[in-house]
């Protein structure tokens, strides 16, 4: 069965890479009055055409298949909600179930928009923030050597004399992270790892960045 979805899957690749190449080598032709060899022949852009939409409907059917359990109770939901707006409830309670059935799904979607919207607006309103003032946070970079603060985070570059330390420390690192919970910007190129330390729901710099910053330099 894996067998069979993978000879799917690199057709589908396929199809999709030979037609989006063809169509930028087909738009450099027209840009650039270049030589087109033939491949700007009507016959030859409805194939191409066709060979795209067959890998887009291609990858339809892999989502749908992947996802089918879901949508499967999607669709009795839908549908069950369907039957009983449209066909029992104006049964019993005249055509007005109609507009009910009709309008429930809109007023369901703007008042939990509106309920969830002003929920975060009350809850950044009135609690405690965490963020540090730049005065603080320039206090602690003190005792931080080789960190800054650039763009509401605090970032180092760690420089190692091969690839292999480089990775041992990433994994350390992500230890570090798994222990405070706390997401870390690890980028790691050659023989040097530069790690971003922010506090997302903050924007900002937390006493937890800079606790993590003092653990990163231990390692």
């Amino acid at each position: 069965m894996q067998s069979g979805f993978r000879i799917i899957y690199c057709v589908k690749q396929t199809l999709l890479a030979s037609s989006i190449a063809y169509f930028y080598f087909l738009a450099f032709v027209i840009n650039f009055n270049t030589k087109a060899y033939g491949l700007d022949q009507p016959t030859v852009f409805a194939v191409m055409g066709v060979a795209f939409f067959i890998a887009l409907a291609i990858e339809a059917g892999l989502v749908w298949w992947s996802k089918r359990k879901r949508l499967l109770w999607w669709g009795i939901i839908f549908l069950s909600y369907a039957i009983l707006g449209l066909f029992v409830a104006p049964v019993f309670y005249g055509d007005i179930a109609l507009l009910a059935a009709m309008f429930f799904p809109l007023a369901a979607v703007f008042i939990g928009g509106f309920v969830y919207a002003y929920s975060i607006l009350f809850y950044r309103a009135f609690r405690v923030s965490k963020k540090l003032t730049l005065e603080q946070i320039n206090q602690l970079l003190e005792k931080l050597p080789g960190w800054n603060y650039l763009a509401r985070g605090l970032e180092k570059t760690y420089a190692f004399d091969n690839r292999e330390e480089a990775m041992k420390f990433v994994h350390a690192c992500g230890i570090v992270a798994e222990k405070f919970k706390h997401p870390t910007a690890v980028d790691l190129h050659e023989n040097s790892v530069k790690l971003r330390l922010t506090t997302l729901d903050e924007n900002s710099v937390t006493e937890k960045d800079v606790q993590m910053a003092h653990e990163f330099d231990k390692i």
